[in-house]
């Protein structure tokens, strides 16, 4: 669990308080009121707490399995289809908010490798490990264990994207082992 998310506990935490707090106080101070007027307040003292909980709800992981959302994942991500030639592949999207980022891993030969690379430029480690790491990294994302020596940078690679969208892509001196790496919004 890092930082943010402890924020995030601990605000929901003083929410949940303060609700808990106002409901009993709305219904004993408002005792002398219809019962209109106070189920009218407790709805407003709801609405913070019930507002956090749906906007908890736009935050969220996804790593696919299944083969066929696997290779939707490595076309969306990567703007090629996926070819029998690909193995390892892993896919992680992370969504918070308006912003989402993905991590992407696969096996390929040099082949494939080159032809995605065409969409990038020539970068470099520190951009790369600027752009690749953070907190919500997936547990089996391990370039350093892959003596990469290539790395790229892609500006605008999601369309979709209104604000910016960034991607990255290394890959060992084989061009066998790829790591990718999106961030947008």
């Amino acid at each position: 669990m890092n930082i943010f998310w402890m924020l995030l506990s601990l605000v929901g935490f003083f929410l949940g308080i303060l609700t808990l707090v106002a409901i009993p106080c709305i219904l004993w101070f408002g005792r002398k009121r219809s019962w209109r007027f106070r189920l009218t307040w407790v709805g407003v003292a709801c609405l913070p707490l019930t507002c956090f909980i749906w906007l908890l709800g736009s935050f969220g992981e996804h790593e696919p399995s299944d083969p066929e959302e696997l290779a939707r994942g490595f076309e969306f991500e990567l703007h090629h289809p996926l070819t029998s030639e690909v193995s390892g592949l892993r896919i992680k999207r992370i969504g918070i908010g308006d912003g989402v980022g993905s991590f992407v891993r696969f096996e390929a030969p040099p082949s494939l490798v080159d032809s995605i690379v065409r969409s990038f430029s020539v970068s470099d480690k520190a951009t790369f490990d600027r752009m690749s790491g953070g907190a919500n990294v997936p547990d089996w994302w391990d370039p350093e264990d892959h003596h990469l020596v290539a790395f790229y940078y892609a500006k605008d690679w999601e369309p979709g994207c209104r604000t910016f969208s960034d991607a990255v892509l290394a890959h060992d001196v084989t061009k066998h082992f790829v790591f990718f790496a999106h961030s947008g919004s």
